[in-house]
């Protein structure tokens, strides 16, 4: 009887493992981005900063002003950009370059 009860308890462990997870990189074109934001707030020390987002598909994603900086050199020069966006396992997006 033990040894059904441990055989059925490794079969749900061994189950569980084994279940798709969501990917939590995909690799995006700069091209689904509707706009990039620079927006100024000031922190809790009193000292104004600047934080970067943009809009993709209708969501306002968090991402860093080396990405802003790469997309503006590309669309310069007329080539797309490699970007990914990482979602966190609490649901947090980020855009970063490859």
């Amino acid at each position: 009887m033990k040894k059904l009860i441990l055989g059925i308890l490794l079969l749900i462990a061994a189950v569980s493992m084994n279940a798709v997870t969501k990917a939590d990189t995909i690799s995006i074109d700069n091209t689904n981005i509707a706009k990039w934001i620079a927006d100024t707030t000031i922190n809790s020390k009193g000292k104004q900063t600047i934080k970067y987002y943009c809009i993709y598909k209708g969501q306002l994603v968090y991402t860093n002003k080396t990405v802003i900086d790469n997309v503006k050199l590309c669309n310069k020069y007329g080539v797309k950009c490699a970007l990914i966006l990482i979602t966190s396992v609490n649901g947090r997006k980020r855009i970063v370059t490859k």
